[in-house]
């Protein structure tokens, strides 16, 4: 019999990592699109997230299937401000929390930026970003 420890994912999509009962998946790649073996392990150390929550979080903030995230705040950004946090994340409301402080400083960091004509459009479409944006992700997770 298998052991979970020895199980792999196969998958095109890299939210597959996100999901806790995955810890390894292989996934294509570079330019050739070469098969990869990537550890959530690994990942999570590279990313310098305490856990797999952590990570479910960014994925969620960043943007995946389900949610399309905070409008040019990508992935390396907002690990950098979950980083920063220091709260508990282990269950759906301690997940809504993380996502409203996270959108708080977001926005402060929006709001101390310089408008200009140029940006006025872009930060006005991240600022409408709220918590309800996020209710279906964090419910699918």
């Amino acid at each position: 019999a298998a052991h979970p420890e020895d199980l792999y994912v196969v998958s095109g999509d890299s939210d597959m990592i996100t999901f806790k009962s995955i810890p390894r998946f292989i996934y294509p790649l570079g330019k050739l699109r070469e098969m990869t073996v990537i550890e959530k392990a690994d990942l999570l150390r590279v990313m310098e997230l305490p856990s797999d929550n952590h990570l479910l979080l960014a994925a969620i903030v960043a943007g995946n299937d389900y949610t399309s995230g905070v409008p040019y705040y990508g992935l390396s950004r907002s690990c950098d401000i979950i980083q920063s946090m220091d709260l508990p994340l282990n269950d759906i409301e301690s997940f809504r929390l993380y996502v409203q402080e996270y959108l708080v400083r977001v926005h402060r960091e929006i709001l101390a930026k310089k408008r200009t004509r140029r940006n006025r459009h872009r930060m006005d479409i991240q600022l409408a970003v709220g918590v309800e944006d996020f209710e279906h992700a964090l419910r699918a997770f």
